[in-house]
């Protein structure tokens, strides 16, 4: 038997299985590494769109709008719900109630479309001019600043600053709106 030739064939596998560990270990950092980046590019995602309402575009990250679109959506709610005549409130707040959470849309329905048969015996209009909009930490909220005025057969009634409060929450990347009541001082 020849020593020599066994000897260097199997120093020539032992090295060859080297090198396969080697190559093995390579492919395993490798896809750690593509892994940590397919991650944070997923997580990282931002997806631009330009709603038929808006002249902006918006930007969502993990289902959640941009400040931009939140605001305008604020600003939506409050114009529905606190600009209105009798000729314009039941159309108004049922286009409100489209805002609202399924949970909540029994409750508030009754309370709008009360609200909007009021308005229409008494024949008062309000006007809501928003002066300032601020995110408030504590509530998870939106504090409504503005002038409130009202008509009766146009000649105003009343006219003071209120504050409201809109609590809402992004479902499924949709805008929900959790409640809208005026903020006791």
């Amino acid at each position: 038997m020849k020593f020599n030739l066994f000897a260097s064939t199997a120093s020539n596998l032992f090295a060859e299985n080297r090198i396969l560990k080697l190559a093995l270990l390579v492919f395993f950092v490798s896809q750690v590494v593509l892994s940590f980046f397919v991650y944070s590019a997923v997580r990282y995602k931002e997806t631009v769109l330009i709603p038929y309402d808006l002249s902006e575009e918006v930007s969502l990250r993990r289902g959640v709008p941009d400040e931009q679109y939140t605001r305008m959506r604020i600003r939506d709610v409050a114009s529905l719900a606190l600009t209105y005549s009798p000729a314009t409130a039941r159309r108004q707040f049922n286009e409100l109630m489209f805002f609202y959470a399924p949970e909540e849309y029994p409750s508030m329905s009754r309370v709008w479309f009360d609200l909007a048969s009021q308005i229409e015996a008494a024949g008062v209009s309000s006007v809501f001019d928003i002066q300032d909009m601020r995110f408030n930490e504590k509530t998870g909220s939106y504090e409504i600043h503005g002038r409130r005025a009202q008509y009766l057969d146009d000649q105003k009634i009343k006219e003071e600053r209120k504050i409201y409060l809109a609590r809402y929450e992004y479902r499924r990347g949709r805008f929900t709106l959790i409640s809208f009541e005026e903020k006791i001082r």
